[in-house]
């Protein structure tokens, strides 16, 4: 009878074996077809145009069966790159190529350029303008206006001082390179948002002229020139009281 007990627990520890073997197979050959593969993935939620830094990412293990083809599996490829301007990344979601933007394919890109209070400038500008194209992306200009006051007399002088060009663009709005033989059209400036107002009555009453000085690579930007002649023809509430 004992006999009998141990040939029923042999083939019963002999068919657990066989059945272990079996799933240990299986699952090893599942795990070799499926091809796990570490993914970057958004440690949390990307709002649209945010830059990619290193605490955005995190690594995932996933099966390369499940991952499209515009997935972006390499994390040197993700950072520096900043978020497409239709929308956001969900926290947990691979990083698509459609997803990303490098600084120069975007249209936008004098936008993060910016500082914090700052606002695009746009000017109209011809190649006399611009000093025969000497002027450059990240230099400093001065602006003087010109106008003529309610007695039709000639103003001219420097209202803002170190204003920072973010582009030049031609008259396809595309941006100038140093050495590009194109004609600039447009050219964007990096001001004070409380300054707007004051450089579009400029533009509207008279004349912008964009100088290079000694102080174009300036750090310091977009100052006032309070005591500017044309200040009190423009916006006297900022002409300081004596």
């Amino acid at each position: 009878m004992k006999k009998k007990w141990y040939l029923v627990l042999l083939l019963l520890g002999l068919w657990a074996g066989s059945c272990a073997a079996v799933g240990f197979a299986v699952r090893s050959r599942m795990i070799r077809q499926l091809h796990f593969t570490e993914v970057p993935v958004a440690c949390h939620t990307l709002q649209r145009r945010t830059p990619i830094t290193e605490d955005d990412l995190c690594l995932r293990t996933l099966p390369a069966s499940a991952l499209s083809d515009s997935v972006v599996t390499d994390p040197q490829l993700i950072l520096g790159r900043w978020t497409d301007l239709q929308g956001r990344i969900p926290a947990g979601s691979p990083f698509y190529q459609e997803m990303l933007s490098s600084l120069t394919q975007m249209p936008d890109r004098s936008v993060p350029a910016l500082n914090p209070g700052q606002a695009v400038f746009p000017l109209s500008v011809d190649i006399r303008d611009t000093g025969g194209n000497a002027m450059q992306p990240g230099q400093n200009v001065d602006l003087y206006v010109y106008g003529q006051d309610a007695q039709r007399h000639d103003l001219m002088d420097c209202l803002f001082r170190n204003v920072r060009i973010l582009e030049i663009q031609n008259r396809s709005g595309q941006p100038m390179t140093a050495d590009s033989q194109d004609v600039p059209s447009l050219i964007l400036l990096a001001v004070d948002q409380t300054y707007i107002p004051v450089l579009s009555l400029a533009e509207k009453k008279g004349t912008i002229e964009l100088y290079l000085t000694s102080e174009s690579y300036s750090l310091q930007e977009c100052t006032l020139n309070r005591e500017s002649t044309v200040l009190s023809w423009l916006a006297p509430q900022l002409v300081p009281s004596s």
